[in-house]
């Protein structure tokens, strides 16, 4: 990495004063480091190994456990906030995952009782006038209808086009399915 630590001759945290290669007389409060980059390399970077460093180093003292380090400043916390938005988000998923395969269950559930109920019901000599409509529906209505649901999803929903499409057509076979299922009750 290329990012330069200003040299620093006493680490010192809340009152306590460890020597590193200097003579400092007296308690002193706080330490302060900078860090410089060079050849377009982000401070992000060298967060981690920084605290790495400083923790590593901290470990070392007779009285370690009497200091309290802390690596701060704007790219710090962003790598923070990331990290702790990450764990956030992982672990919502993990709690809506037994939702989200119950819902699955129920949807597809569903579909498969109302195409076996339509296919087992259904006799030859009520098909037949139907076929037109039936293969206009299973192809262009579900294309219409999977055009419809992306243009919302990407539009309204911000999604980008290859999501809104695939949203789309996992929708659009149900549409036909629960279209003849609502026809047979006539």
């Amino acid at each position: 990495m290329s990012g330069t630590l200003v040299d620093v001759d006493v680490a010192l945290v809340e009152g306590h004063e460890a020597l590193a290669g200097g003579d400092w007389a007296g308690p002193r409060d706080a330490f302060q480091a900078a860090l410089s980059v060079t050849e377009g390399d982000t401070v992000g970077k060298l967060v981690v190994p920084t605290r790495d460093v400083v923790h590593g180093t901290m470990r070392t003292f007779h009285d370690a456990g009497s200091y309290r380090a802390h690596v701060t400043g704007r790219s710090a916390l962003d790598l923070d906030i990331r990290t702790v938005s990450a764990e956030d988000s992982r672990r919502g998923e993990l709690r809506l995952l037994p939702l989200t395969l119950v819902i699955l269950v129920l949807a597809f559930g569903a579909l498969v009782i109302i195409l076996a109920e339509g296919g087992l019901t259904t006799r030859w000599a009520d098909v037949r006038p139907s076929i037109g409509a039936g293969i206009t529906l299973a192809t262009v209505g579900v294309g219409v209808t999977t055009a419809v649901v992306a243009a919302l999803g990407h539009y309204i929903l911000g999604l980008d086009w290859q999501l809104a499409v695939l949203l789309g057509a996992v929708f659009a076979p149900t549409d036909a399915a629960a279209a003849a299922a609502n026809g047979a009750g006539r």
